[in-house]
């Protein structure tokens, strides 16, 4: 299990980076659309999701493990602990492919955003 945390980590690190590095992308696409620079706007809306998304990613795990079993400070059962493993693999792969699917429909593809750029410093 630790190995596969490790290595589900260092994949998420991906992620992140691909979520800062899209986001100013997003700026200049809605200026793009709209005449208008958002910055901040943007960035402190994606703040606020993420801040949202833990809490809900902290509820729902809380909720995941009293509907396995688990109880604190007790010994746990061999049952609930190979339930545990499952939540804490399945969970994380379902909210990545949730996720692939949305980026997916990203309409910034290669080269787009470089046309947009070139478009809003033509302006």
């Amino acid at each position: 299990m630790t190995s596969f945390l490790i290595v589900m980590q260092s994949g998420f690190l991906g992620i992140y980076f691909a979520y800062w590095g899209l986001l100013p992308d997003t700026v200049e696409y809605g200026e793009w659309k709209t005449g208008e620079r958002a910055e901040g706007l943007l960035f402190g809306l994606a703040l606020l999701f993420q801040k949202v998304a833990l809490g809900l990613g902290a509820g729902l795990f809380g909720l995941a493990l009293a509907q396995i079993g688990y109880v604190a400070n007790q010994d746990q059962t061999p049952a609930t602990i190979e339930a545990m493993k499952r939540v804490m693999v399945l969970v994380p792969i379902a909210g990545v492919a949730v996720s692939a699917l949305i980026l997916w429909f990203n309409p910034l593809r290669r080269g787009a955003h470089e046309a947009i750029v070139a478009e809003i410093a033509a302006r």
